[in-house]
């Protein structure tokens, strides 16, 4: 009986550590070739039809060449992230993946995958499509010595291996590079019906020799600090987007061809240039734009389009004009909506070079929309002009918080409070009639019957308790060990097998 006990014991010993033996990582690089099947702790490689299923791969090297990647696959490959797993490529000294030509990853709705490298997240010599993903996120280190990026697309020669690039239906998208662009594709860069989109470069945050559009995503955030925040060599299109944030100390929106706002909340900043400069300009379908720039707030090369939406731009304090419209046969055209401030609005619509400043371009007439004076003065141009369709503005000063857009309503109406402004280390206390914070603003009753400021209120966000209470412990994911789980299971039955013996049995023993 005493042996069949010890028995008992080690089995159950052994169901329950067999699940504990997580996945052991992949420490040496992965290049797989066409025709060639391989598989791995947490990954399978079919090569007849070059597809690579990832299900828990920890994938973590450190390649001896700068250049080298952790994978290297063939061109026209797809991977599937299994879904609900989590998969992981590190490599402290080269590149993430690289793929000879064309490459599509989908996650099945939930897969998940991080990269963290020194050089490229991701570079490819062809198209990529990433699809269907719970979270992909691409951290790429990148110093002076190792540049780095973080989804590189095209050959390197500049005139062959046209690429481009395109991000749908991620729940959360992000890219941080140390050195390099964000995103940089030869061709287009498409991003649509994504959750949440965040990246932060110190080169151009999204850069491509094409047109960039950007649609149908509750929140893009593109921080950048060199070379520009979006810069598309053709045409830029941001439609339907909850809350897009772009802010850089140069050009925070460059494009190369036209640019199409439509029903977004778009906030741009630039510290030290224009912030958003483009052909046409087009700002329509009830969009709120606020743009800050240190030289312009928004310059036109050509024409400049405002339909029923809401605008308020801003220079600096040594700039030249909030809203400028370059070419000689320019017009501002507003559509139901007028300049609510400056009184006159003052909006410069061609160059007029001040001394040593720009030359050789007269002032031209323009259409003028309701309340725009034209003018032929540099100083005389409106730092600041706040445009919306006709009735009384709303503007909120947020008094060191995230910016938060003006609005416009009929007089005697109440308004809908907006997204509540952050600011790091204090807690949002509502918006107030006056800059000390005394009166405040009934949004349910308080009615506009005349421009106004609202002015937010911050308290002091209390520290955080420490917890005392024991973190609950959990069993570490086990990611390709569903061998293992069989094995426990037939373990575990064994050890039930020898207590449901009847007491007949051991006593015979």
């Amino acid at each position: 009986m005493k042996w069949k006990f010890s028995l008992l014991v080690a089995l159950l010993l052994m169901a329950v550590a067999l699940p504990l033996a997580a996945a052991a990582p992949v420490t040496t690089p992965l290049e797989l070739s066409t025709g060639v099947d391989e598989n791995g702790d947490g990954w399978d490689w079919d090569g007849e039809t070059n597809t690579l299923t990832l299900s828990g791969i920890e994938l973590k090297v450190a390649t001896a060449e700068n250049n080298q990647y952790a994978l290297v696959l063939p061109g026209d490959t797809t991977i599937i992230l299994k879904a609900g797993t989590k998969n992981s490529i590190e490599n402290s000294v080269g590149g993430g993946i690289y793929s000879h030509g064309d490459l599509m990853i989908t996650g099945e709705d939930s897969g998940e995958m991080s990269i963290l490298v020194k050089r490229e997240g991701l570079w490819a010599d062809g198209d990529v499509e990433i699809a269907d993903c719970g979270s992909i996120s691409i951290h790429s280190e990148g110093t002076e010595n190792y540049y780095g990026g973080g989804i590189n697309v095209g050959a390197w020669s500049w005139y062959e291996g046209f690429a481009s690039i395109r991000i749908s239906n991620c729940k959360q998208f992000s890219i941080k590079t140390g050195c390099g662009q964000g995103l940089w594709a030869k061709t287009s860069i498409d991003i649509r019906e994504c959750g949440t989109v965040s990246i932060d470069s110190s080169d151009a945050g999204i850069d491509a020799g094409s047109a960039i559009s950007i649609q149908d995503c509750d929140q893009v955030a593109v921080s950048s600090a060199e070379d520009g925040g979006i810069c598309s060599s053709d045409d830029l299109i941001i439609h339907n987007c909850g809350e897009v944030a772009v802010s850089s100390e140069e050009t925070s929106i460059y494009c190369g061809g036209d640019l199409s706002i439509y029903n977004c909340i778009l906030a741009a900043v630039s510290s030290e240039e224009t912030c958003i400069y483009a052909g046409d300009i087009s700002i329509w379908g009830g969009s709120r734009l606020s743009a800050s720039g240190s030289d312009f707030a928004i310059y036109g090369e050509d024409n400049i389009s405002i339909i029923e939406s809401h605008v308020q731009a801003r220079c600096g304090a040594e700039g030249f004009a909030a809203i400028f419209a370059a070419a000689e046969d320019s017009t501002i055209e507003l559509d139901g909506c007028a300049v609510l401030a400056p009184e006159g609005g003052k909006v410069v619509d061609v160059a007029i070079p001040p001394e040593g400043g720009y030359v050789g371009i007269a002032c031209q007439s323009i259409c003028a929309g309701p309340g725009i004076t034209i003018i032929n003065d540099w100083t005389q141009a409106a730092k600041e002009v706040l445009i919306g369709p006709e009735g009384f503005s709303v503007t909120f000063d947020s008094q060191g918080g995230s910016s938060i857009p003006a609005v416009n309503t009929p007089g005697g109406s109440t308004i809908t409070a907006p997204p509540a402004p952050t600011r790091e280390g204090y807690t949002f206390g509502g918006w107030y009639r006056d800059a000390a914070c005394t009166e405040a603003w009934d949004f349910s009753s308080s009615k506009v019957e005349g421009n106004i400021t609202l002015y937010a209120k911050w308290n002091l966000a209390p520290e955080a308790e420490e917890s005392v209470e024991e973190p609950t412990k959990k069993l570490p994911p086990a990611a390709g060990n569903d061998a293992a789980a069989a094995i426990a299971l037939l373990l575990l039955s064994g050890g039930l097998l020898l207590l449901c013996r009847s007491p007949g049995e051991y006593a015979r023993d």
